[in-house]
């Protein structure tokens, strides 16, 4: 595909979304323009962007504290796997805490907050395609661990395909 077209399908991608009545046509519009973004983009912004499609996906807002703190924690698994074993003391909250100037404590709590809008308001036919039986359903919600575990996979497994 050339530049053009590209460039094409993107303005034809934002028209879409614009003239859109429905979440659903929303959805589909801006999943997309974030794919076609995707084609354009370094790995960095691919994974991030994949990341807040997800969020999307799962209707977590962008206002809510722990929104940016998500999209970290996950960056940062994806880039170091072994992170996800160490979430508390020196691990992974600690340096999401410190990339956006907050305590570790801060950080857990703000991503704990999203986890829980997820589980409560979210399509579960959405939640099902992303953490399938992974959940235990006696919770009823993923950890914050299992959150990240599974959001960074599915980041690391749409990479590979790209």
């Amino acid at each position: 595909m050339t530049d053009m077209e590209l460039l094409t399908e993107k303005v034809n991608a934002i028209i879409d979304f614009e003239l859109a009545t429905t979440q659903q046509e929303r959805s589909k519009a801006e999943q997309k323009i974030l794919d076609l973004q995707s084609r354009t983009s370094n790995p960095a912004q691919t994974a991030e962007q994949m990341i807040r499609r997800i969020l999307f996906e799962l209707g977590v807002p962008e206002c809510l504290v722990g929104y940016q703190y998500i999209i970290d924690a996950v960056l940062m698994v994806v880039d170091e796997p072994k992170l996800i074993n160490r979430l508390s003391g020196n691990g992974l909250y600690l340096r999401v805490g410190s990339k956006n100037d907050v305590t570790a404590s801060k950080a857990e709590r703000g991503i704990r907050f999203v986890v829980d809008r997820v589980f409560m308001n979210c399509d579960m036919d959405i939640l099902y395609r992303y953490f399938g039986n992974t959940i235990d359903p006696n919770r009823g919600k993923a950890t914050n661990g299992e959150f990240i575990a599974r959001m960074s996979n599915v980041v690391r497994e749409q990479m590979k395909r790209n």
